[in-house]
């Protein structure tokens, strides 16, 4: 489960929760730790891309990693596209869903009040430095 996923998740559960109630609700870290971080330890053959890469100049990255990325994510995957192609896909990539917000890397740190950054510090914190999203707790 992603954070992106709250939403959807607080309308479907009775009585409805609250951000602080996700934030302390095992399943967050429950899942990143005993399933993704599982993933990335024991399965060599996982491909790995981040938001960040792919979300391209609307969203405060660049046009170039994202076809970069997207030609590394089509080579991976057995195909061979050129750097049109990646360039036209990435066209097509920015927002269109219900759990794309703003679009700009690092902005879910503003939604964040000081009380749930240190909730989600407590929990999830060694899992952001471990994926590369932080480098210390100092966010």
């Amino acid at each position: 489960m992603a954070l992106t996923d709250f939403a959807e998740f607080r309308y479907n559960y009775d009585p409805p929760f609250h951000f602080e109630d996700f934030l302390r609700y095992p399943m967050v870290s429950n899942y990143f730790q005993g399933f993704l971080l599982d993933w990335l330890d024991n399965y060599p053959n996982i491909y790995v891309t981040r938001f960040e890469k792919l979300v391209g100049p609307q969203g405060g990255g660049s046009k170039e990693e994202q076809a970069a990325e997207i030609m590394k994510i089509a080579q991976y995957l057995g195909e061979n596209i050129t750097l049109e192609m990646a360039e036209d896909i990435g066209t097509h990539l920015f927002g269109g869903t219900k759990t794309f917000r703003v679009g700009k890397f690092g902005y879910w740190k503003h939604q964040f009040t000081e009380d749930q950054k240190e909730l989600f510090k407590k929990d999830m914190g060694n899992i952001l430095i471990r994926l590369g999203y932080e480098k210390c707790f100092d966010w």
